[in-house]
């Protein structure tokens, strides 16, 4: 099941996906709060038994949180097969499999926590600051001169063709220092190389990905001083 969904406002509540089936209801998917004045692709794997005959029903529940705010849907699709969402991540919900290592430890996020003491004041998915990313401290303190804290996913099954891989990055104003991101499969190959100053907006990144065997992708970030912050999400 894939669809669209729109959160937008200051008191949007809770959109709710469950499915209803023989008087039971089972809770597929939710999301709350405000996710910015753009269109969502959300996505629900369906687990319906091989040869039953029992009918369902998909129930989709606004629930309001107040009176300033806007729910919407739209292209709502049942396709055979498991889903997709697992190659997109947003950090929304969980950290996706990834693992941090190296010097430094990456973390998941949001600045309205009241818990973040250094990171971009918003993400990029929902663009509030209640939404979520993978953050490190990157001050010489917390990682120092020529050292890397590296961020790497689960591992993916073979490609049958070619992918890209795209994802937002965030530095500090100061001199966030160089982002390599890694490809392991055979061994491990360095496939992008950035180097720039940070700024106040996401910046959009993306590689070309061939493996033929089971693969990582991981992101090392080495910090020259004094960088305060970095980020990523895909």
């Amino acid at each position: 099941l894939s669809f669209w969904y729109h959160l937008h406002g200051p008191q949007i509540g809770t959109l709710r996906l469950a499915m209803r089936r023989e008087g039971e209801e089972t809770h597929l998917w939710s999301r709350s709060g405000t996710q910015g004045n753009r269109w969502h692709e959300a996505w629900a794997t369906l687990s319906h038994q091989p040869g039953s005959r029992a009918q369902y029903q998909l129930l989709f529940e606004g629930l309001r949180d107040g009176y300033h705010g806007t729910m919407a849907l739209d292209d709502v699709a049942v396709r055979p097969g498991p889903c997709w969402a697992p190659n997109y991540c947003s950090f929304e919900d969980s950290d996706c499999g990834f693992s941090p290592g190296g010097q430094g430890l990456w973390r998941r996020q949001a600045s309205a926590s009241g818990h973040a003491a250094w990171g971009p004041p918003t993400d990029h998915t929902t663009e509030t600051a209640q939404g979520h990313y993978m953050v490190v401290d990157t001050s010489p303190d917390a990682l120092p001169r020529g050292q890397t804290a590296s961020l790497t996913s689960k591992e993916h099954r073979p490609l049958a063709q070619p992918a890209c891989l795209t994802f937002w990055y965030h530095g500090s104003l100061r001199s966030p220092g160089t982002l390599r991101v890694y490809l392991e499969e055979r061994g491990r190959h360095q496939v992008l190389n950035l180097s720039a100053h940070g700024g106040l907006a996401w910046r959009l990144g993306s590689v070309d990905v061939q493996a033929e065997r089971a693969w990582r992708v991981s992101a090392g970030w080495g910090a020259p001083p004094p960088p305060p912050r970095a980020a990523w999400t895909r």
